[in-house]
């Protein structure tokens, strides 16, 4: 899965959405709305955080498990797998050279 940078959302957009909010539609309805307007699903993860007031964490479960994004699901399980794995093996890489900077410092 090759990671692309998503273009700011519009503002028309995020008014567009928070227009269904007030009109009373649910929280999937709003992230299907996002989706058909063609966000990107960060952008959409994003724009979801800043419409319910809710942490990032929270509003990205709640994009990924809704069924607007249904069809990405598995894709997305393993990419966010082989991010965290890359994670932490940047982590432990670089403690393992902190190592070795203060063990060769020490000598």
């Amino acid at each position: 899965m090759k990671l692309t940078i998503p273009p700011p959302i519009s503002l028309e957009v995020t008014e567009k959405m928070r227009a269904l909010i007030r009109l009373g539609a649910s929280q999937g309805d709003v992230i299907k709305a996002m989706r058909d307007e063609r966000l990107h699903i960060v952008e959409c993860i994003k724009l979801t955080s800043l419409l319910y007031e809710i942490p990032l964490g929270v509003a990205k479960d709640a994009v990924h498990s809704s069924d607007a994004w249904q069809d990405t699901r598995e894709q997305n399980e393993a990419f966010h797998t082989q991010a965290v794995q890359a994670l932490e093996d940047t982590d432990w890489q670089e403690h393992a050279l902190r190592e070795q900077q203060v063990s060769s410092t020490a000598a």
